[in-house]
């Protein structure tokens, strides 16, 4: 996390500050090679500092984050885009960049990578800082052992080849790869333009529509998807958004092929969004937390990403 920090805050300044166009680019694939960083680093830091009890939720609350995050980046972006500071957009990222780099250089490292290494009486520091007062320091290390015991001396290769974990993976993968190829990523990144074509013709309208009908209901489809998925399950939640995803598809094409273009936008925005990114993004890797070990969770983890 200290590299993804790291990297954020360079690849904006780097934006920021870009003489030319290739330097730009430079500054981008700096970013994208943070946001990979990140992508798997955090997610499995707070599966392996998080309870078992509470992996999944832990895990749910990254998709929260993004989500959260994206709104953040809407609003600080049609609040600069008044002033077309494209430079200055650019570059806040190196803000959030630096406090990641700040807030890893405080957190406690993770208890079961100290075992791993061996490191038994350093994992006993890491994991009081975690723990409620009064846990029992040695059970808890024990158990890490005990886990770690039965993890496969060839490493994460060999734990993700072996054949009773293919079906897992099968499904983790479908899930990561299904959510993509429905586009929800993509209608995030050209909001603007679709409501363009949508006759928002103005910028600010365009903005606001993107900020509210995207950032919004994105971040409150997420925390009702975190809210319920205990109560009615991972498989029950996927299922509801994979409707709801495939309803609003045919929605959405439908009425921009035979409906007015305003009436388009409306349907393509509130269906859409919800189960594109809640439903499957807040469960596809809470089920893999949950129907796999911590080290498999991991490689799992680390190829759906």
């Amino acid at each position: 996390m200290l590299i993804a920090g790291a990297l954020f805050t360079l690849g904006a300044a780097v934006q920021a500050s870009a003489p030319a166009t290739l330097v730009l680019v430079a500054g981008r694939l700096i970013i994208g090679a943070g946001v990979g960083v990140a992508a798997v680093a955090a997610p499995l830091y707070a599966a392996e500092l998080a309870p078992a009890s509470w992996r999944g939720r832990f895990v749910s609350a990254y998709q929260l984050a993004i989500t959260i995050g994206i709104f953040l980046a809407y609003l600080i972006d049609g609040w600069l885009s008044a002033n077309a500071n494209w430079r200055m957009m650019l570059g806040a990222a190196a803000a959030p960049g630096l406090l990641l780099f700040i807030v890893a250089l405080v957190a406690p490292e993770s208890p079961r990578w100290r075992m791993k290494m061996h490191r038994r009486d350093e994992a006993a520091v890491e994991i009081k800082k975690v723990v409620p007062a009064g846990d029992d320091i040695e059970a808890d290390l024990n158990e890490i052992a005990s886990a770690l015991s039965h993890e496969p001396s060839g490493g994460a290769r060999s734990e993700v080849s072996r054949s009773e974990w293919r079906r897992p993976q099968m499904v983790g993968l479908g899930l990561a790869i299904f959510q993509q190829v429905t586009g929800v990523n993509a209608i995030i990144y050209y909001a603007d333009q679709i409501f363009g074509a949508a006759d928002f013709v103005t910028e600010a309208s365009r903005t606001t529509v993107t900020t509210w009908a995207i950032g919004g209901v994105n971040v409150l489809s997420t925390l009702i998807a975190i809210a319920f998925i205990d109560r009615l399950g991972r498989r029950k939640l996927l299922l509801t958004g994979l409707i709801g995803m495939a309803v609003s598809l045919i929605v959405v094409g439908g009425a921009f092929q035979f409906i007015a273009a305003p009436v388009a936008a409306a349907a393509f925005q509130s269906p859409r969004v919800p189960p594109g990114r809640a439903q499957p993004g807040s469960s596809r890797w809470s089920v893999w937390s949950r129907s796999s070990s911590r080290s498999r969770f991991r490689s799992g983890r680390s190829f759906g990403q």
